[in-house]
């Protein structure tokens, strides 16, 4: 039988939280079975370990610098505005 884990224990491995990691279940991305007692109406999951440990090195880490906000660009106006309802005359 292969080895499997909690979700404590997966969230621990990938360094996440127990709710990310059941976002990570539901969105397909962790083998599981649910052990609960037949009739129980809440869930106890366990991870298999190696889709655990293939997801924690299948994705990239993110660039270490941080990116300084983006400012929003400023509209570059053609000299005086010009209002319809004032008569500059």
């Amino acid at each position: 039988m292969p080895k499997e884990v909690s979700t404590e224990e997966a969230a621990k491995i990938l360094g996440l939280t127990k709710d990310t990691v059941l976002k990570f279940r539901a969105a397909g991305l962790l083998q599981y079975r649910n052990t609960a007692p037949p009739g129980s109406s809440r869930p106890v999951y366990r991870f298999l370990l190696e889709s655990v440990l293939k997801l924690r090195t299948s994705y990239e880490m993110a660039d270490s610098t941080p990116q300084s906000p983006r400012q929003p660009q400023r509209r570059v106006t053609g000299g005086k505005r010009r209002y319809k309802f004032i008569d500059y005359d």
